[in-house]
Formats: C-alpha cells, sequence, structure tokens
C-alpha cells in the first residue's frame, strides 16, 4: 500500500517465487543478499520458548549465531536493519522497562535475543554503522487466529465453556500496531532502541472477563484457573509484561495499544 517492492524470505520451496527468496536460517553459507536492498525487517527465528529450552543446539545456532552472522553482513553492505526483538529480554518486577535498561533474560529464546542484540549493538559501534541499527522490542501480538483466543471466540460463539489463566500476563498489541512503527522505523531510518507495548499488564482470565462484558455475556462461560490445575509449565509468568514507551512514543509518535482496542478486534469475530 505504501508502493514499496518487498522481498520476503520462504524456507518453503514451493512457494517461492520472484519476490519471495530461499533462506533457511539453519544454513545461511550459501544465502546471497539481493541488489539494490535499502532496508531489512528481521522476523525470522525460531518463535516457540518451549522449542528452545528443549532443543537448544539449533536455537543458538539459528537464532543466535546465523541470525547475527546475517545481520553483520546486511550492515557491512550498508542495509539498514530493525531486528525484531522482545520485551521477555527484561524481567522487571516493578517498573515498565524503559527502552535503554540493562537486560535480565531468563528463558533460552530471551537469552538469544539479547545475545543477538548486545553482539549487532557492539559490532555497529565498531564499524561506526550504528545509524544502521534498530531494534524493535514488542509485548504479544494477538488477532483473532492467534492461540488461545481463536479458540475462545470458537467457543464463545456456542456459547460453551472455555478456560484463561489467573497466573499468565500479557500486554497485549496488534499486528496492525506493529507495522504501523515498522513502516515508520524503516522510512526514517530511526536508529536505536525502541518499544512497541500495550497500555498495561492484564492477565488471561481479567481479560476474557472483559471480552465477555464488552459483548453482553454472562461471565458463566468463562472457567478461570490457574495453569498448574491444567498441568501447563509456564517459562514466563512475570506480572510486568508492558514496556515503556516513553522515547519511543517522543520520537515515533505512536502511543501504546488500548486493551479497548484489542477487544473490538476480538469482538467483530463474535456473533
Amino acid at each position: 500500500k505504501n508502493n514499496y517492492l518487498v522481498i520476503s524470505t520462504s524456507r518453503n520451496k514451493k512457494r517461492l517465487n520472484k519476490n519471495k527468496i530461499f533462506l533457511d536460517l539453519s544454513k545461511i553459507d550459501n544465502f546471497t543478499i539481493p541488489n539494490n536492498i535499502d532496508a531489512t525487517i528481521f522476523l525470522a527465528s525460531i518463535t516457540k520458548i518451549k522449542e528452545c529450552e528443549d532443543n537448544y543446539k539449533l536455537a543458538y545456532k539459528v537464532n543466535g549465531i546465523n541470525t547475527l552472522k546475517l545481520i553483520n553482513k546486511l550492515i557491512e553492505k550498508n542495509i539498514f536493519v530493525c531486528f525484531l526483538s522482545s520485551s521477555i529480554v527484561f524481567k522487571n518486577k516493578t517498573n515498565l522497562p524503559k527502552e535503554d535498561d540493562n537486560h535480565q533474560p531468563k528463558s533460552n529464546y530471551a537469552k538469544l535475543k539479547s545475545f543477538v542484540e548486545k553482539n549487532i549493538f557492539k559490532l555497529t559501534k565498531k564499524i561506526k554503522k550504528e545509524k544502521l541499527l534498530c531494534i524493535l522490542r514488542v509485548t504479544k501480538n494477538v488477532d483473532t487466529f492467534t492461540e488461545p483466543f481463536n479458540a475462545w471466540i470458537r467457543q464463545i460463539n456456542k456459547r460453551s465453556k472455555f478456560s484463561a489463566f489467573k497466573d499468565l500476563y500479557f500486554s497485549p498489541i496488534t499486528f496492525h500496531d506493529t507495522t504501523k512503527i515498522i513502516l515508520k522505523i524503516v522510512k526514517k531510518k530511526y536508529h536505536g532502541n525502541y518499544h512497541i507495548s500495550g497500555e498495561r499488564d492484564i492477565n488471561y482470565s481479567d481479560f476474557a472477563k472483559k471480552l465477555l462484558k464488552y459483548n453482553n455475556l454472562s461471565h458463566n462461560l468463562l472457567h478461570s484457573c490457574f495453569s498448574y490445575e491444567k498441568n501447563i509449565k509456564l517459562y514466563s509468568n512475570n506480572r510486568i509484561t508492558g514496556l515503556d514507551m516513553k522515547k519511543t512514543s517522543k520520537i515515533v509518535k505512536i502511543k501504546p495499544t488500548k486493551i479497548k482496542k484489542i477487544l473490538k478486534l476480538f469482538s467483530n469475530k463474535i456473533n
């Protein structure tokens, strides 16, 4: 819609075309960066926290070493890089982490995000190319097709009971809001650390109650429970998952996502 020529990557060779090229992050030695690339939005990784815990060797290779190598190659070619990181590089129990706060990663996934962040920052500083790097940390991106919310909506539309955890917190944002800030960053070449976050943290159970109330539906549809009651192991149960956005809001002119906006988005799919 903004008339950018976009080339994306895929590991699925059946989906390749002139605007979608092959890239497997576990094997990058033969990858050739296309000509005339102005900027790169780096999204690829092993995204499941459990998978990074269960197979750290592969995660270290894909999310760590090879990600770092490829970003290095891009920056050495004077290509601007927007690297998508995560709010879980922090573990703050009292205040929302600011854009330039120190990391406290706990899970392997978070540690590898932190590893890449710190090393590409060192590289760009060493070769005086800091203006070619943006690190964008995000909180929980949600939509009606993401779990567990798509399952909730199906159950609600059948007026059947569904479960939501009281000990799992998030600070929801939309993919649309994330896209907006990425486009601004790429267009203006904003460098440094930036955040996009929901307006506040809320546990899944309280959010589900708000969703039912927003749609004038009975709270009896909701079964509030703790994760251990469902034999689910949480890799993160921080009560603070949100991010401070003061610096980002001032520079990029984007504010935190309102919970009401998320409720409205989900309600569009509720009968």
